[in-house]
């Protein structure tokens, strides 16, 4: 968070006031500015899809996604943003990204998803 804008995040507490050294998600424009963050970081790399702070590299071989991964984390440094490693996967073949199956061309629902909808109680019933 810029210097200049953690005065307006500021609260009361009994210690004093506080104020956020990162945007708090519960401010209304919070998501919408991370998101653009996000994309002036990542959206000139074609290999990168991110939504929030879900980010899928993509590439056909293995010596381009260590590149690409390479390349994407120093976009994401130099950005000011930090990476969780135990959240990382890395070099898989299938993934379950945003509810879909992503993989060797593929790109289908995640079962588990519509699974729950054909079981929903309520549904309507068809009329003959």
């Amino acid at each position: 968070m810029h210097e200049d804008s953690k005065a307006y995040t500021a609260f009361q507490t009994t210690q004093g006031l506080m104020e956020f050294n990162y945007m708090p998600f519960g401010l209304s424009t919070a998501a919408c500015t991370f998101q653009r963050a996000m994309l002036d970081t990542l959206g000139k790399l074609p290999f990168v899809v991110s939504y929030f702070d879900d980010v899928l590299i993509f590439c056909k071989s293995w010596e381009e996604h260590l590149e690409h991964i390479e390349k994407t984390l120093s976009a994401l440094r130099e950005a000011g943003f930090t990476v969780k490693p135990s959240k990382t996967i890395v070099g898989c073949e299938h993934i379950n990204f945003l509810g879909h199956i992503i993989g060797k061309g593929q790109l289908k629902p995640d079962e588990n998803k519509t699974e729950k909808i054909r079981n929903l109680k309520g549904r309507p019933q068809r009329r003959k």
